[in-house]
């Protein structure tokens, strides 16, 4: 997770493009809002990201097309996957107890196998994760163990996706012996409350504003806690070493408060005009800003171009000690990496210009979401909207992205 606090050694966070920063956009808005209340500044090698509104919506536009590219390669490489396991042969990376086969198959290890098959047996016996860790040693740690035995691949049984493969690994234990230790799985996940033996952070979180929040004693970031029978955020620090003071703020009060803010306030109809007009500005200013980065990258590549033309006129008169080749061999790396540079430049798109009706309609279409979209959706539009919420129990304070008129 990103710091909450800056480091004095480090400015900002540099990466190469968008689509390397997070798994999904969700998650990119998330870090970034994070990363920014921290005090970084995020810096993109392959994408020119101009500064304000402008920049927040070329952040999105990008976002979202690298998730459909992603979409996109994920579905081609799936297809590529299915036809390799309908032929009989296995992707991915072998269970534990088996290894690859010359014809792409799996088969037994002959050094864990037996280690496997005496994992099944005494914990169809009922022996507890860590004993058979002790005895067996197929993993650093216990739990691993839990993935192991939900996985019917261990009867012989190959699930990829859709496709069930029956007989495609020699089993290691008998079926008797996985029904008993499924039984003993759900029982044990019931007891510890796992929803369907999943992990709680396998679970999509119930708290709308989480990674917004900030405590209004102490600054720290609020996270959602559970106190039955209502949902709270508490401010980290509350049982760390500082111990901060102040209360829990219940979810139920905060939340729809943040909702009618946007909704009422930040989305309302007599301040799209003026969000507007500072959308313009910002998109002015980036305009300058990129044509003037175009003029400075070409004056450069033009001065190169005359260096390189002086030293190669030295070597046709004759004049060719060896370090005149080398500056000129220097200066075409530079002019090289100028022509990449300019070209990447122009090849990116500008952010779109938009007429006062278009960005009216789609205010209207946003305001309709926070009212009726998933959580999920919602989520995501206010990380979109919102740098920071800083709040007590009784008061808070919306620091919105785009300045209010």
């Amino acid at each position: 997770m990103p710091p909450e606090r800056k480091r004095k050694d480090l400015d900002a966070v540099l990466l190469w493009h968008v689509d390397r920063f997070a798994r999904n956009a969700t998650e990119s808005r998330l870090y970034r809002t994070a990363l920014e209340v921290a005090g970084y500044k995020l810096l993109f090698v392959a994408d020119e990201i101009p500064e304000g509104i402008a920049g927040e919506l070329t952040l999105a536009v990008n976002e979202h097309s690298a998730a459909e590219y992603s979409l996109k390669l994920g579905r081609a490489t799936l297809r590529g996957m299915l036809a390799r396991v309908k032929g009989g042969r296995a992707v991915g990376r072998a269970p534990t107890g088996y290894r690859y086969t010359d014809a792409g198959t799996w088969e037994p290890n002959p050094v864990t196998f037996p280690m496997v098959q005496k994992a099944w047996a005494m914990r169809s016996d009922g022996f507890t994760l860590q004993e058979i860790h002790r005895v067996t040693g197929l993993y650093a740690q216990p739990d691993k163990f839990t993935k192991m035995f939900r996985n019917p691949i261990y009867i012989g049984e190959w699930h990829y996706h859709s496709i069930v493969l029956e007989n495609f690994v020699p089993p290691a234990c008998t079926p008797q012996q996985f029904a008993r230790v499924q039984e003993l799985m759900d029982a044990h996940a019931t007891r510890t409350g796992w929803a369907n033996g999943r992990h709680p952070r396998t679970i999509p979180s119930r708290y709308l504003i989480s990674g917004l929040l900030y405590c209004g004693v102490c600054g720290a970031r609020m996270v959602g806690t559970l106190q039955p029978p209502n949902l709270y955020y508490r401010c980290k620090r509350k049982y760390g070493k500082e111990h901060c003071l102040a209360r829990h703020i219940r979810q139920d009060w905060i939340e729809p408060e943040v909702l009618k803010f946007v909704e009422y306030e930040l989305l309302a109809e007599d301040k799209i005009p003026g969000i507007y007009g500072y959308m313009m500005q910002e998109y002015e200013s980036t305009h300058r800003g990129r044509a003037q980065k175009v003029e400075l990258l070409t004056e450069r590549t033009r001065g190169l171009q005359n260096e390189i033309s002086r030293l190669t006129d030295a070597i046709a008169y004759g004049d060719s000690p060896p370090s005149i080749v080398e500056s000129i061999v220097q200066r075409q790396d530079s002019l090289d990496i100028l022509h990449a540079e300019l070209a990447t430049l122009e090849a990116q798109p500008g952010p779109e210009l938009t007429t006062l009706e278009e960005f009216t309609a789609n205010i209207d279409t946003l305001r309709q979401k926070v009212s009726n979209a998933p959580r999920s959706q919602i989520k995501s539009i206010l990380h979109d909207l919102i740098s920071r919420i800083d709040a007590t129990r009784d008061e808070y304070t919306i620091t919105p992205k785009t300045p209010i008129p």
